[in-house]
């Protein structure tokens, strides 16, 4: 019989920061039941496995800001020291059940101030299958500002970021972050 069981999940991936975007392979574990679980042999490692898996988990883990519960769409105000075709602004969210969902909000087609906005409801790319929705309330996590174009590299430039909002089923707006101080905000360099 079976007692405990643990998920986790093997995929595929490429580093797009470089030109031709080597590949690698994720393993991802659910750590706490790993540790019940899991074994390996004596020649994988000299540590033990509760060592190797507690040394993988986030002390800190990003704490977000809070969306109101009808709230249909985030957005953001944006301006790119020049045109970025190939640039896009994406909100990382966060939903009640700890999944995480990308939205792209647009592109840096300008260096003028621009509002960016995408809504929360996701659809599918396939015509028969339905897009995973994000369970409320949910999370900002993260902006993300990354090349489109995995031949290119991201160009050495600058953006101003202003006014994290939502946008209410009613259509008004609520600003989240109007960024008046940036204590609570750090640079995360994803790539080289």
């Amino acid at each position: 019989t079976v007692d405990q069981v643990s998920i986790n999940f093997r995929g595929f991936g490429s580093d797009l920061s470089k030109l031709l975007g080597n590949s690698y392979t994720m393993f991802a574990i659910d750590g706490d039941k790993m540790m019940d679980l899991g074994w390996f042999r004596d020649d994988f490692s000299t540590k033990p496995m509760a060592t190797m898996v507690t040394s993988l988990s986030n002390l800190t883990p990003p704490v977000g800001l809070d969306l109101p519960e009808d709230a249909a769409a985030i957005g953001v105000n944006v301006k790119a020291d020049r045109p970025h075709l190939g640039v896009v602004v994406a909100a990382r969210i966060k939903d009640t059940n700890q999944r995480y969902f990308t939205y792209g909000l647009g592109n840096l087609t300008s260096n003028r101030w621009l509002e960016l906005e995408s809504g929360f409801e996701r659809i599918s790319r396939f015509r028969n299958q339905i897009a995973l929705q994000p369970a409320k309330p949910l999370t900002l996590v993260s902006l993300t500002i990354y090349e489109t174009n995995g031949r290119n590299r991201l160009r050495a430039g600058s953006v101003s970021v202003d006014d994290i909002y939502v946008r209410m089923n009613n259509g008004d707006v609520q600003v989240l972050e109007d960024f008046d101080t940036l204590d609570d905000w750090s640079i995360l360099k994803a790539v080289p």
